[in-house]
């Protein structure tokens, strides 16, 4: 894995130039910069892979479950929220928040 040098988010495969290499670039704030690590990319993904929703638009959040809970960054009440198993299957899922105003996003364990 690498994180941005500028935001710390997670950077993702973009494209592989013609060149082998492959290009990456942060999903928060749109950094790209060259692997230079051995990424493994594939161009399938799993039913469950696929299942897993990333709401990145306005015309997205429209579609999506709202609930009453204030945003720890501007205060606001009202954020969209989904589940994630991201610990063992024996334990609780993870609850992402993602503000409907200011569109911070947090997680709460249950």
């Amino acid at each position: 894995m690498k994180f941005c040098k500028k935001c710390r988010g997670l950077m993702l495969p973009v494209d592989e130039g013609k060149d082998g290499k492959i290009k990456i670039a942060c999903r928060k704030c749109g950094a790209k910069d060259v692997s230079r690590d051995g990424f493994t990319t594939t161009k399938s993904f799993s039913q469950a892979e696929s299942a897993i929703p990333v709401v990145d638009s306005e015309r997205e959040m429209k579609n999506v479950s709202k609930i009453a809970v204030e945003c720890p960054r501007c205060k606001n009440i009202g954020a969209i929220w989904w589940m994630l198993q991201t610990r063992a299957a024996d334990e609780a899922a993870t609850t992402f928040y993602k503000c409907i105003k200011c569109s911070y996003t947090w997680k709460a364990y249950q």
